[in-house]
């Protein structure tokens, strides 16, 4: 009797190390130190399938896709059996293009071992199809599944958003009504993006206001946007200021719709009641608002706005606020001072961004000679892009210029 306790107390003790252990392994996962996370899990001696999954799913997070696929293939090697859980979590390391062979292997360890009918591990399929760019194989995995959720339908709707697939996306929002499986939030906010008309977007909403989810943040914003993109400046204006609160994303999006409507003071009077409302612009904000002012002409204002990315202490002039304030001086004809502004840069900050606004700048004022200088600069920074011939030949047709783009490598007659 004696000895059967001493096993049981022996026994309970290895079973408190362990679970103490995996605890502590785990702590250290989701906090992303990767490699004391595999210290710990060296130091487990009798490992499981939990514990090669809190791994996987570590890796996986922290994007080492590949590390996170070797400890699948390290614990099958060790004869422990892959479970639910542990694909799905390999799966979310193999949502970039070049790990899908690696993804399709996975996928077929899946269908042999038989869990090619779970729900988890087919709406991983679809993100991972999806992200991976193969479209109909993600569309296979949804329709083939014997049941779905919102989290699948979810995944669905933001794969076919991804590939631009819009009337697949709202065939599958239809479907959900037919299923039973109630939208949230992510779902209209997928269904917003594949939205290509003012019609869609209206018909959206309504659902939205039937399903009665509010103006939050996170809807309210996509709106605003999907509503920008549709050319209703008014209806993104009545979503905006009937939000129940706003953060700095959405008077980014409401800005940008100004900056797209070419509403440079509307823009600028957005911007003022976001501070006064003590919402900290961020990059973004300043790129909409210096853009509203390029496009309205806006110098004052616009190079006020500049100044106060220089003494922003969460952010400093990116490329883009450079790129806004180089087209704002050329629009209004002063193409010396953006080209002076370009040269008073230091050489290694300077990106072909520049010289493509200075070229594009040109255009306004059929400034070919320095517009060609442009488009060579810029095509010495980056031979790669088209843009530089796209803007060249642009200007040379505005300014009815009869030429030959051939200095710059390629033939192309006006």
């Amino acid at each position: 009797m004696g000895q059967l306790v001493h096993k049981c107390i022996i026994e309970s003790e290895l079973k408190t190390y362990h679970s103490l252990l995996d605890a502590f392994f785990n702590m250290h996962s989701k906090c992303g130190a990767k490699l004391d996370a595999r210290w710990v899990f060296e130091k487990i001696h009798l490992k499981g399938v939990l514990t090669y999954n809190i791994l996987i799913a570590a890796y996986a997070q922290e994007e080492c896709n590949d590390s996170a696929i070797e400890v699948l293939e390290e614990m099958q090697y060790v004869n422990i059996v892959p479970d639910e859980g542990s694909f799905v979590n390999v799966l979310r390391a193999c949502h970039y293009p070049e790990l899908l062979e690696k993804g399709k292997v996975i996928h077929t360890n899946i269908v042999q071992r038989g869990f090619d009918s779970v729900l988890t591990i087919n709406t991983a399929l679809i993100g991972m199809y999806g992200k991976c760019g193969r479209f109909q194989d993600a569309c296979i995995a949804f329709y083939h599944m014997p049941k779905r959720d919102i989290v699948s339908c979810n995944s669905a709707i933001m794969a076919c958003t991804l590939h631009g697939q819009n009337s697949h996306a709202f065939e599958i929002f239809a479907r959900m009504g037919c299923d039973r499986i109630k939208p949230n939030a992510t779902t209209f906010a997928s269904t917003l993006t594949a939205c290509s008309s003012f019609k869609e977007v209206l018909l959206t909403h309504t659902f939205i206001i039937e399903d009665g989810l509010g103006l939050n943040v996170f809807i309210g914003t996509t709106l605003v946007n999907t509503y920008g993109k549709c050319g209703s400046c008014k209806d993104a204006e009545i979503v905006f200021f009937g939000m129940s609160e706003q953060n700095v994303i959405s008077w980014n999006a409401m800005i940008a719709v100004y900056a797209q409507h070419g509403l440079g003071q509307e823009a600028l009077n957005t911007f003022k009641q976001m501070l006064i409302e003590n919402v900290k612009p961020d990059e973004i904000t300043f790129t909409s608002v210096l853009a509203a002012c390029s496009h309205d002409g806006l110098l004052l204002e616009g190079c006020l706005i500049f100044s106060l990315t220089i003494g922003n202490n969460a952010t400093s002039p990116s490329a883009d606020h450079f790129s806004c304030i180089i087209d704002l001086l050329g629009r209004i004809g002063r193409l010396d001072e953006a080209e002076n502004l370009i040269n008073a840069l230091p050489i290694e900050d300077v990106t072909s961004l520049y010289f493509l606004a200075l070229l594009g700048s040109c255009r306004y004022q059929n400034d070919v000679e320095r517009g060609e200088r442009a488009a060579q600069q810029a095509f010495e920074l980056d031979s790669e892009i088209p843009a530089s011939y796209v803007l060249l030949s642009n200007l040379y047709v505005h300014a009815n210029y009869d030429t030959t783009i051939s200095n710059m490598g390629i033939e192309c007659t006006h």
